[in-house]
């Protein structure tokens, strides 16, 4: 079971939903549409297009996407996941919020995936660098472009 938390216009949710596979029996995403951010120029169509091509890719599996904050989603959900996708509210208590949430929907054995892991300019960093050492095993993935001091975007799994 996948769970992604921040989906933008769908892109990622389809993409990382088709690496995860077949054999998963439950794709989730949660996103507020309310709560967009200027830049995505997020719309609920542009989701549910990706949302109804997993379904037709997946038809054996469940696919969803609530209209939700994280927040709220949680407050109300009762599932558990082996991996969720942490890509919401980039900043610090936001993160920190979805993971703290994350961990208590997690089956165990599962796994969370951090995504802007290098991102110096969001709370992602931070709360990723604080973290981390709770896990029972950790992966970092970084991509640092020639020319410039810094990484961009990056991905931590955080393995319980």
């Amino acid at each position: 079971s996948y769970l992604e938390l921040g989906v933008g216009n769908g892109g990622s949710f389809l993409v990382d939903s088709l690496f995860v596979g077949k054999e998963c029996r439950k794709f989730h995403a949660v996103d507020s549409l309310e709560e967009t951010n200027s830049e995505i120029k997020q719309t609920k169509n542009k989701i549910m297009k990706k949302v109804n091509t997993l379904v037709k890719l997946f038809p054996k599996s469940e696919v969803k996407f609530f209209n939700s904050t994280t927040d709220s989603f949680f407050e109300k959900n009762t599932e558990k996941y082996d991996c969720i996708f942490i890509d919401a509210d980039h900043t610090y208590e936001g993160v920190k919020k979805d993971y703290i949430n994350a961990l208590k929907f997690l089956n165990e054995d599962g796994f969370i995936v951090f995504h802007d892991i290098g991102n110096t300019s969001t709370g992602v960093e931070k709360c990723w660098n604080e973290v981390k050492g709770n896990a029972k095993n950790v992966e970092e993935f970084l991509w640092k472009p020639d020319k410039v001091d810094f990484y961009n975007c990056g991905i931590g799994i955080y393995y319980t």
